[in-house]
């Protein structure tokens, strides 16, 4: 068995000892560390730069880094040029800018069929939300509990159709049950059932009254066009 070298600076890690023997008695960048002037203690305790208040682990090597893994950005703004650049670099194709939220980046997720834009939220992590919601929601505040922002002319595929005049907000199962049932039942586009409910002063209504209008409203558009 081989014996282990350790770096002559006293910092305890180890270096590496080639097959004939020979070692290097420090690790990269140790070798002035015995010097005079140098102040930094092989001991000290230092903690992540980033302000966290993260103790350092020392590496391998014996070094230890200025930040831990991912706070070397944290707290500082980037430039929308680095942005671009690092998403170039990182996924190998042009991205994809909102043209209705301010240095927003968009990807379209292929399962839901819609756009999801990157956004911070109040810790200054990224995450992904519904493109459609976060414009609502710059332009028109935020998204009442137990309601979902709806697209007026019934598709969300392109970007334009996240534009502000085209996004409402419906309660959840008029959104995904009662819209898209009637649109089946009249045979109709899901569009004009929300032109047709549209016309209604429906924010005093009962539910079940909303409900009989609107189908109500809905005959007579099919007679009218008979």
């Amino acid at each position: 068995m081989e014996n282990k070298r350790y770096c002559e600076c006293g910092c305890g890690g180890e270096v590496k000892v080639w097959n004939n023997g020979r070692y290097s008695p420090f690790l990269r960048g140790h070798h002035m560390r015995n010097k005079d002037g140098y102040s930094q203690e092989c001991t000290e305790i230092k903690y992540c730069e980033c302000g966290c208040g993260t103790e350092l682990k020392r590496l391998k090597n014996g070094c230890i880094p200025r930040y831990i893994k991912g706070h070397h950005l944290k707290g500082t703004t980037l430039s929308l040029e680095y942005r671009l650049k690092r998403t170039r670099n990182r996924w190998g194709r042009e991205p994809v800018l909102s043209p209705y939220l301010k240095e927003t980046f968009l990807s379209f997720d292929k399962k839901m069929k819609r756009w999801l834009a990157c956004v911070k939220d109040d810790t200054g992590r990224s995450r992904g939300v519904m493109h459609a919601k976060a414009v609502y929601e710059s332009n028109f505040g935020e998204v009442p509990k137990g309601y979902v922002v709806h697209h007026k002319n019934g598709k969300h595929e392109k970007i334009e159709d996240d534009r502000p005049d085209n996004l409402m907000v419906l309660p959840d199962k008029w959104n995904l049950r009662f819209f898209p049932t009637l649109a089946s039942g009249f045979d109709v586009p899901e569009r004009v059932v929300t032109e047709v409910y549209l016309t209604i002063q429906y924010h005093n209504m009962e539910e079940s009254d909303l409900f009989a209008e609107l189908c109500s409203r809905l005959i007579d558009r099919m007679k009218k066009k008979k």
